[in-house]
């Protein structure tokens, strides 16, 4: 058989770039291991069949395997998430594929909003990390119209998110909300690895949710990188982890924790409810009951209120994430209206905007398709579907 002229440092780069060992591509592919050894150190080299192997493996396009140097993988924004002691987890293939296909559609969508006569949103890049959390969150709280009358219409974690998330919409703010690859149900994003990010572009600030955290968590991730969009600054984040290693990433995300908690659940206003005679438990969870937000969200402010030390809230907090770890993996394996789900990993206003350009011819329908990680024929199905008001 033929082979395939394949640059043995491009082969290893998309190995490593996948998180696999030789011994695990050569598993994956059916071959010995000693054979990806000798790809990689041009010894031998793959058939095209190999090759095109290789390809959908690693999740690189095929023609890459072809160039005289692994590409430029660079990330389009700062990674502020923990370092130091508390390092998190590199950014694996899937976070990156994930952030290029947002990136292919906030082109699109940017030039667009551009043509339609957008105007730069005054509130992205108001403030900065000196100012005063409560400052910036009242600010959030009206420009969004988060009142105490939204929160008690809300009845539980999820009705929550989607009503927060349609504030922020009807902002200007274009949040996508997805749990895997653009529409690759077989490529999940890792929770462990990051919980969200922000692109602070006054004309298209925009919001990714990771989709595979508990409703809970992602309520308290939005209100993190809405905080993000406030003081102008973009950035991969996990509001979770513990703040550390370069001083200035953390003091952004330690800053959008703090106008996070405070949007979510006021200072006065947990000052008022708490029992001091009761536990960091059971106080978290009659006020996020009250506030219709996680207990997480109580802890944080209990930590950063002082009404309880650091030990006794990292305890809370850990116990908190296995018992979110424990509801995502039960909730797993559900299907959904998948329209529903493509409108939820898109943004509904994102996705009328591709489809009415599509329709109108505007916009071939295989690049409409192709910005929905849909196919022409669902593409028309979701038309039909937004005519009859049912999406």
């Amino acid at each position: 058989m033929a082979e395939a002229l394949v640059t043995p440092e491009v082969l290893t780069w998309a190995r490593e770039r996948a998180g696999l060992s030789t011994a695990a591509l050569a598993e994956r592919l059916g071959v010995e291991e000693g054979r990806v050894i000798a790809w990689e150190t041009a010894a031998e080299r793959p058939t095209f069949g190999q090759a095109e192997q290789l390809a959908r493996t690693t999740h690189v396009p095929f023609g890459a395997f072809f160039l005289p140097s692994p590409p430029d993988d660079d990330l389009p924004l700062p990674d502020l998430r923990a370092g130091g002691a508390h390092r998190s987890p590199a950014l694996d293939a899937a976070f990156k594929d994930a952030l290029g296909d947002v990136f292919y559609k906030f082109d699109w969508y940017r030039e667009y909003r551009r043509q339609e006569g957008a105007d730069p949103l005054p509130f992205v890049g108001r403030y900065s990390t000196r100012t005063e959390a409560a400052v910036v969150a009242e600010d959030m709280a009206r420009v969004l119209g988060l009142t105490p009358e939204v929160r008690a219409a809300s009845r539980g974690a999820e009705e929550f998110l989607r009503r927060l998330i349609g504030l922020a919409e009807g902002a200007g703010i274009w949040v996508l909300r997805n749990g895997v690859v653009g529409g690759n149900t077989h490529r999940p994003l890792d929770v462990g690895v990051f919980r969200g990010f922000a692109i602070a572009d006054p004309v298209l600030p925009t919001i990714f949710l990771n989709g595979r955290d508990a409703y809970a968590g992602q309520i308290f991730t939005l209100a993190h990188e809405l905080a993000h969009l406030w003081i102008g600054q973009s950035g991969i984040s996990d509001p979770l982890a513990v703040p550390s290693g370069r001083a200035g990433a953390a003091r952004v995300e330690a800053c959008c924790n703090r106008v996070a908690a405070d949007l979510l659940a006021p200072r006065q206003d947990v000052q008022a409810l708490w029992v001091a005679d009761l536990s960091l438990d059971r106080n978290a969870e009659i006020l996020a009951r009250h506030f219709r937000v996680s207990a997480m969200v109580i802890g944080i402010r209990a930590r950063d209120m002082g009404l309880v030390d650091r030990d006794t809230f990292e305890r809370f907090r850990d116990a908190e994430l296995q018992r979110w770890r424990r509801l995502r993996e039960s909730a797993e394996g559900g299907g959904g209206d998948y329209y529903v789900t493509a409108r939820s990993r898109n943004g509904g206003r994102f996705m009328r905007a591709v489809v009415a350009q599509a329709m109108s011819g505007h916009l071939l329908l295989r690049d409409a398709a192709s910005l929905l990680n849909m196919t022409p024929k669902t593409l028309r199905v979701a038309h039909a579907r937004m005519g009859e008001g049912r999406l």
